[in-house]
């Protein structure tokens, strides 16, 4: 009998087309000596033909769970995928990835066989959406992360992490007001921070390593501006209800003030700003930064989600 049960999740919505080749790309796994693996679809309420390819999914290494969560969100499907999951490790990847043939024995084999908790991979950018005009700003922002073994880490990639069951003990859950569908983005980066909080380490692996086939529509300038204020917004979501970080001076005042600047720069250094592709940063940075004030102004208006640092979200009050 195998001696390590493993839960690879995955979570998806109406992007039927990436779901089939990122499970056709399973097919050619190596598993892990001495284990056996589950692969979880969570099915975050989509309208296309989502449920017939993962029920018409076969793979000889693993069997296939389709499971269906409808409350949009991404964090709804996370949570729904961790509820289903039977593994003592649990692994998360994406509908979009093809992994290497290695990649499960490398993202799981620290946390089976050297006592780590929580490890993230390596992501990778598909060759042909590579651009030259690309900074690590624009490649963060993509989700593409080349690592070493020499380099601590402090947050997950939500294309590409593991931990162990176990760390569900302290931090039992995603934040659904967070993640796609809901502020945008930062449900991993949450995680990541209570995972800390709770005294877990997050662990680099380098050689575990997924290739991103993200849609090319990401790499257009309005695609940029919007992740630039899902950031602002996540951001100050964060600082408000769980780090309890004061803002200096009124928010909505700090918003004006960078609009104007923004406004003011974007007039002077127009020829930047014309490219269907890409964004420059201090227009992001900027965009961000008025995004923040903006919802740290609107988050300010509620009580606060959390006890400072928690690893449980508090009940809203009646």
């Amino acid at each position: 009998m195998p001696a390590h049960n493993l839960s690879i999740i995955i979570c998806t919505r109406d992007r039927e087309d990436d779901l089939k080749k990122t499970l056709r790309a399973m097919e050619h796994l190596i598993m892990p000596e001495d284990c056996r693996a589950e692969l979880i679809v969570v099915d975050n309420n989509s309208k296309d033909r989502t449920k017939e390819i993962v029920q018409a999914t076969n793979l000889k290494q693993m069997p296939v769970r389709y499971v269906f969560a409808a409350e949009p969100g991404q964090v709804y499907a996370r949570n729904a995928g961790l509820d289903a999951s039977q593994g003592e490790v649990i692994v998360f990847t994406d509908d979009d990835v093809r992994p290497d043939k290695m990649w499960l024995c490398h993202i799981t084999y620290p946390l089976l066989h050297e006592g780590a908790d929580v490890v993230t991979g390596t992501i990778r950018i598909a060759p042909h959406l590579n651009r030259p005009w690309m900074a690590d700003l624009h490649r963060v922002w993509l989700a593409i992360r080349e690592l070493s073994d020499s380099e601590p880490v402090h947050t997950v990639a939500g294309a590409n992490f593991a931990f162990k069951r176990s760390i569900l003990e302290r931090v039992p859950r995603f934040d659904p007001e967070l993640g796609p569908g809901r502020l945008g983005f930062w449900d991993d980066t949450l995680f990541s921070l209570q995972v800390e909080q709770a005294g877990f380490k997050i662990l680099a692996v380098p050689r575990a390593i997924v290739e991103h086939h993200f849609s090319a529509n990401r790499l257009l300038r309005a695609a940029f501006l919007r992740r630039a204020e899902g950031e602002g917004r996540c951001n100050a979501y964060v600082s408000w209800h769980w780090g309890h970080d004061p803002v200096d001076g009124r928010a909505k005042y700090r918003e004006l003030k960078k609009k104007i600047k923004l406004s003011m720069l974007r007039v002077v250094r127009w020829r930047e700003c014309r490219s269907a592709e890409g964004c420059p940063e201090w227009e992001l940075r900027l965009v961000l930064s008025a995004a923040y004030f903006n919802q740290y102004w609107r988050e300010q208006r509620r009580p606060r989600a959390y006890a400072q640092h928690g690893l449980l979200k508090l009940a809203p009050p009646r």
